[in-house]
């Protein structure tokens, strides 16, 4: 049997980001419990909270989760060499992906972020923010 196709622009994982009711609640489970390292986070409008968890990170957005509300819910987040960012998220639209978040450069730390769907709806974040990136 053939190995499947590889998807040459995606390198590997960046993070998960999970939907909390109560961000408070969730950076003492997170934080103190759990012991996780909290590391700093954009102001996107509403509470959240980052974690690293080895490599990776662990993102927390306080949002309902109901299929009414509109915007980036839970997802992960796959990593593309900065490189091949945009031509790879072009490869994706002529493929026929739905890009539903545009290419957009964050003014704080320049990281590319691009968001798509699955066929099942799942969101999926694409990045050039790679595993070993800190802080």
């Amino acid at each position: 049997m053939d190995a499947p196709a590889i998807m040459q622009g995606v390198a590997g994982y960046r993070q998960v980001a999970s939907c909390v009711s109560r961000v408070e609640a969730s950076k003492r489970f997170y934080g103190e419990q759990l012991g996780l390292g909290e590391i700093d986070r954009p102001d996107f409008g509403f509470p959240g909270a980052w974690y690293e968890v080895g490599a990776l990170q662990l993102h927390l957005m306080q949002r309902e989760m109901d299929q009414s509300v509109e915007g980036i819910g839970p997802h992960f987040a796959l990593y593309i060499p900065t490189g091949d960012f945009h031509s790879e998220v072009e490869r994706l639209r002529s493929d026929g992906v739905s890009i539903m978040v545009e290419p957009n450069q964050r003014d704080n730390d320049g990281i590319w972020a691009a968001f798509c769907k699955d066929p099942d709806g799942n969101i999926i974040e694409l990045t050039d923010m790679g595993p070993d990136h800190h802080k």
